[in-house]
C-alpha cells in the first residue's frame, strides 16, 4: 500500500529534482540551504503569528526557486527576481496542481514581494520577508545585515527573544 504524500512533500520532491541539476556544487549547496532554511524559518514565524504554516513553508521553498532553477544559465537575471519568480512559481504550481487559485495567489504574492524589505505588505508576505532575513543572518553569524535587513533583523531578535545574537 502506497502512502499518499502531502502537498509539501510533493513540492519538495519537485524542487529537489530541479536543484540536483545545478552543475556548480557550491551553488547547489547554497540552493538547498537557503530554500529549506527559509522554509523552516517561515514555518516558525507563521506559527508564532497565526499564519498558515503549510502555505508559508511552501512559499519559503519557492521564494528564490526561479533564481536557482536558472543557476546553469550564465545570463540569468537577478534584477526584480521576486516579481519574475512569482510568474514562474505560478506556472510551477499550476503544473503540479497542488494549490487552489486563492492559495496560488497568496504564495505568488509572497514570492513577488519578498525582495522589498523596506515596504510593509500583508501579514503573510511579511512572514516570507522576515524568514529570508532570519535565514541569511542565522546561517552566517558573521553576516553583516545591510540597511534593508537591519531593521527587520532587530525586530525579529526582539520578537523571538534572541538576546545572544548580535544586532
Amino acid at each position: 500500500m502506497e502512502l499518499k504524500r502531502t502537498r509539501l512533500e510533493v513540492l519538495k520532491a519537485y524542487i529537489d529534482k530541479e536543484l540536483y541539476n545545478i552543475q556548480d556544487n557550491d551553488e547547489k549547496r547554497c540552493s538547498f540551504v537557503h530554500l529549506y532554511g527559509v522554509s523552516m524559518c517561515c514555518t516558525m514565524i507563521a506559527a508564532k503569528r497565526g499564519e498558515d504554516i503549510e502555505l508559508a513553508a511552501m512559499t519559503g521553498l519557492l521564494h528564490d526557486f526561479y533564481v536557482y532553477y536558472n543557476a546553469n544559465d550564465p545570463n540569468r537575471v537577478f534584477t526584480d527576481h521576486g516579481r519574475v519568480g512569482a510568474v514562474f512559481v505560478r506556472e510551477v504550481l499550476n503544473k503540479l496542481q497542488l494549490t487552489t487559485i486563492e492559495e496560488t495567489e497568496i504564495i505568488c504574492s509572497g514570492v513577488a514581494n519578498h525582495c522589498d524589505k523596506l515596504k510593509i505588505d500583508c501579514s503573510f508576505d511579511e512572514v516570507i520577508k522576515d524568514a529570508d532575513v532570519l535565514q541569511h543572518c542565522l546561517y552566517d553569524i558573521d553576516f553583516e545585515p545591510d540597511e534593508k535587513y537591519k531593521v527587520r533583523y532587530k525586530r525579529l531578535i526582539e520578537e523571538f527573544g534572541l538576546v545572544h545574537l548580535k544586532n
